[in-house]
């Protein structure tokens, strides 16, 4: 028996190399897995149940065989070769730009066709975010962990301190908030009942969102339901119009962003116009300072809001979120706190009044007994109907992870490193697999990470569905989407 064997990689033969994986005694592999799982690490091959192994020409399962042969041993990836994936037409200058947008929901379909679909995740991918990724153009290094590269050390201690902060214990104190402000917009929504008059779910819905978002990490009250017409705050618009411009700048390139003029100018000044007006929110908010630090595990329960935790939340070595990560992250979370939210509570509200008798049959399960007691813990149906929403119009593209390393997909596709990849699209939710049916029927599915901590905007549906019925006005009109903003978000008056 051979030293080692060796293994060469089907596909563009510039790409290809002579790997030996040297083998120590007969029974160095016991199984055609553990070959597999040993070749996949040498090639970078993410998933290793997709190999295949040939010689000669013929394809062979026999271990034994294999461990015995002279002659390179050809790796299969799911198809016979590899390949690289198929690329829009790319113009000189504006790149890919024309082919995406601005229709780019429209344009998924088509380009799906000719790329093919990819694997998402795994420990091949990281959240690096290049010039390549959505978010590029706001990148922070001090931004904790929505706006960092994940293998900073900046990332890894704001997350210390982020997870805790917004973790079950945090979200089981803010609830009794939660409430108590979707029943501040009661008189806003009587009176919109009353006068039969149609309203943009999405702008209601972003002062509705922002209003939380704002009390429970900054400790801000943006008057957004003072009366049915009051203005959106400043700040929320600020940042609303920050959001607009990063979609605009970052989907012509790395080289447009700085411009010294119109759009790139524009949304620098805007982030540095964000940063003044969230600092200071931060600077006027209750903060218990005479009562000390508090460990990180407890301080969920024992501060006021975000803003009080990150200022007297302390490690087990005593040490606190940074003071020059602290407002960066704020800023941040506030950001994607509401923008996310609202996008998701007008889907929410979208889907009560286009899947059939979704709105009935949640309003039914929330009047049971055990619901009214323990909404949203009992309220099964609902559970699922956000799950479902979420996954069927999922609202963003944040989610993009970057390639570590020079990799081979399960279907066979290479990817370079720092290539970016963004699995939540909505043209990939909307399948057979969706639990949302045109006749209002949802399926239970099985639970993601996403969508496990989604209390607050279940505490939120079931404080509205309750209250009122949601009707779409002109029913038979098509629905617009903005192309050119952060997330996914359309028009739809109710």
């Amino acid at each position: 028996m051979s030293s080692s064997c060796q293994f060469l990689l089907a596909g563009d033969s510039q790409h290809t190399q002579l790997v030996s994986i040297p083998l120590s005694t007969a029974s160095s592999f016991r199984s055609l897995h553990q070959l597999k799982q040993a070749v996949a690490a040498k090639f970078n091959v993410v998933d290793p149940s997709k190999l295949s192994f040939s010689v000669d020409g013929t394809v062979s399962e026999d271990l034994v065989s294999l461990l015995k042969s002279h002659r390179p041993i050809i790796v299969l990836v799911q198809w016979p070769c590899r390949r690289r994936p198929a690329r829009p037409v790319r113009s000189a200058v504006i790149g890919s730009h024309t082919e995406v947008y601005p229709d780019h929901i429209g344009n998924h379909e088509r380009l799906f066709q000719i790329t093919g679909h990819v694997f998402k995740e795994s420990a091949f991918f990281t959240k690096e975010i290049n010039s390549a990724h959505p978010l590029y153009g706001v990148k922070s290094p001090h931004a904790g962990v929505f706006l960092t590269s994940t293998h900073t050390d900046i990332w890894k201690e704001a997350h210390k301190f982020m997870v805790p902060s917004m973790g079950p214990k945090a979200i089981d104190k803010h609830c009794r908030t939660v409430v108590d402000i979707v029943r501040s917009t009661f008189p806003v929504f009587d009176e919109l009942e009353r006068t039969k008059q149609a309203f943009n779910v999405y702008d209601l819905m972003l002062k509705l969102s922002s209003q939380i978002v704002g009390k429970l990490f900054i400790d801000a009250d943006f008057g957004h339901f003072r009366s049915a017409d009051a203005p959106v705050h400043i700040t929320v618009k600020t940042i609303f119009r920050l959001l607009g411009l990063n979609k605009k700048v970052t989907s012509w390139g790395d080289w447009y962003t700085y411009l010294p003029f119109g759009d790139p100018k524009r949304l620098r000044d805007t982030w540095h116009e964000v940063g003044e007006r969230v600092a200071a929110h931060i600077a006027e908010a209750k903060v218990r300072r005479e009562d000390g630090d508090v460990p990180l595990q407890e301080a969920a329960l024992k501060t006021e809001n975000l803003t009080d935790f990150f200022i007297r939340a302390v490690d087990n070595k005593g040490n606190k979120l940074p003071a020059e990560t602290r407002k960066p992250a704020l800023i941040v979370a506030v950001t994607a706190g509401f923008v996310t939210t609202s996008a998701l509570l007008s889907w929410l509200l979208y889907g009560l009044t286009s899947y059939g008798d979704s709105q009935a049959r949640i309003l039914q399960e929330l009047r049971t007994p055990t619901c009214r007691r323990q909404v949203p813990v009992a309220a099964f149906l609902l559970d699922k109907y956000v799950k479902e929403t979420q996954r069927h119009h999922t609202t963003s593209f944040q989610p993009a992870r970057t390639a570590r390393m020079d990799l081979v997909l399960p279907n066979g596709m290479r990817l370079p490193k720092g290539a970016v990849v963004i699995p939540e699209i909505t043209t990939c939710t909307q399948t057979a697999r969706s639990g949302i049916t045109r006749n209002g029927s949802t399926r239970t599915g099985g639970d993601t990470e996403k969508v496990k901590n989604r209390e607050p905007v279940k505490i939120i549906l079931a404080q509205l569905v309750f209250r009122y019925e949601f009707i779409r006005y002109r029913e038979t009109e098509p629905i617009e989407y903005d192309p050119m903003f952060q997330t996914i978000r359309r028009g739809i008056c109710t």
